[in-house]
């Protein structure tokens, strides 16, 4: 019998080696599959990834309110409830009409309580050292200190001074409104009479003296006329060698400003000076001759700041000028504040313009004005009375003015019924004809 032939189990190498890769790619794949990150719970077929945005990101303006679904809003029931309002008796307040010592305190303050009670006297160094801080050294640069507490003390004599003045302007305003109109009326006499006191020394300092003293009044012929205050960034005279301190002064006494627009439809302001015939001819006459025209020339250029009494924050000012052996006040009701104009071109000269000047009288309306100025100055029941009289001469203009349309209109229609008469005549007299014919 022969042995039985055995053989040696052998593998195979590629078979081996294609099953791992097979393997292998489908871990790969699964792998990969499972990275893929979906932003649904549900199985997607395509799945195909969106481009990206061809643009920035942007923010969006919300017109709505954030918490308009939010907000709470009490309905009609919950603002018409009443709650009930549980009080005591007496509203918790304890009186006792009848017996008015119930009141009364039997208690001795203890002398703690008593310490608290006093009014507080100043040492004499705290004295002293106010003293101190009270003199006024013009000389010497005001000290500053650079603090960021709120509570740092401000040794300013100003400030001082500024504050107590408004408190007694307070306190006398507040002691005013108790006065009967008799006793304010006494207080304004007095004050004419302690203004009439004469004063030989100054309030304050006893070394100075009155050398010469004048009356002051209102400047009755020039208040009707409105004055303005022009300020300069600097000197506005013009920078000429052949002429005096003495010549350039006269030649800004006679400087003409005057709003102007460049081709931009800004406006700016034009400093002219007087040529040299017109001065020569001013000075040839003694008033503006209203047939003769002056000629000025354009030297700066300046942008403009203007403000008047009536806007808000505007500080009255006055001016004091003497006439007459007295002095007088007039105010200023415009501030022009002018700088210099730079021009678009840098540093180009200011345009060849010239004004030419001529004298005209008043209009109505001008005059009208200058009036109700000076009744103003007099009295403010005249103002009242200048005011209704304009009211009536307008209000008169006006009826005269529908007086005249009514006439107008009469006469019209009275012209117009009467042709109306005349073409019934025409044809009345056509019917006859007509009929005897």
């Amino acid at each position: 019998m022969a042995p039985p032939i055995t053989q040696q189990a052998t593998t195979n190498p590629n078979s081996t080696s294609g099953g791992s890769s097979i393997s292998t790619n489908r871990l790969e794949r699964d792998s990969k599959k499972h990275d893929r990150r979906s932003d649904l719970v549900c199985r997607v077929r395509y799945t195909n990834v969106l481009p990206d945005l061809p643009f920035d990101p942007k923010f969006l303006r919300y017109p709505f309110s954030q918490d308009r679904f939010v907000r709470y809003k009490p309905t009609s029931l919950e603002k018409n409830y009443r709650w009930d309002l549980l009080t005591e008796h007496d509203v918790g307040v304890e009186i006792d009409l009848i017996n008015p010592d119930a009141y009364a305190t039997t208690r001795k303050i203890t002398e703690e309580d008593e310490k608290l009670l006093e009014e507080e006297t100043a040492s004499p160094a705290n004295l002293k050292r106010s003293l101190l801080n009270q003199r006024s050294v013009p000389w010497l640069r005001k000290t500053e200190y650079i603090s960021t507490e709120q509570s740092s003390i401000k040794s300013t004599l100003k400030m001082g001074e500024v504050r107590s003045s408004s408190a007694k302007e307070k306190l006398r305003e507040e002691s005013l409104k108790y006065l009967t109109k008799d006793r304010l009326l006494q207080m304004i006499e007095e004050g004419f009479e302690t203004a009439k006191a004469p004063l030989e020394k100054h309030y304050s300092k006893p070394s100075v003296v009155k050398v010469e003293e004048w009356p002051l009044f209102p400047d009755f012929e020039n208040w009707k006329y409105p004055f303005a205050q022009v300020i300069f960034d600097d000197d506005p005279s013009r920078k000429d060698p052949t002429l005096t301190t003495q010549e350039q002064m006269e030649e800004m006494s006679e400087a003409v400003i005057k709003a102007l627009i460049d081709a931009d439809n800004k406006e700016y302001i034009g400093y002219f000076l007087p040529t040299a015939e017109t001065r020569a001819k001013r000075a040839r006459e003694e008033q503006d001759d209203p047939d003769e025209s002056y000629d000025f020339k354009l030297i700066r250029e300046y942008n403009w700041n203007r403000k008047d009494k009536t806007m808000s924050g505007f500080e009255e000012n006055y001016f004091l000028s003497v006439k007459d052996d007295s002095i007088v006040y007039n105010e200023l009701e415009t501030r022009v504040r002018l700088s210099k104009r730079r021009a678009a071109g840098g540093g180009a000269k200011p345009a060849n313009l010239r004004l030419i000047q001529r004298y005209r009288p008043f209009l109505e309306a001008e005059e009208k004005l200058q009036r109700k100025r000076l009744k103003a100055l007099e009295n403010e029941e005249e103002l009242e009375t200048v005011n209704e009289e304009e009211n009536e001469d307008e209000i008169v203009e006006h009826d005269e003015e529908e007086d005249q349309e009514q006439e107008d209109e009469e006469e019209h229609d009275e012209q117009q019924h009467q042709d109306e008469e005349n073409g019934e005549d025409e044809e009345e007299e056509v019917e006859d004809e007509q009929s005897n014919d």
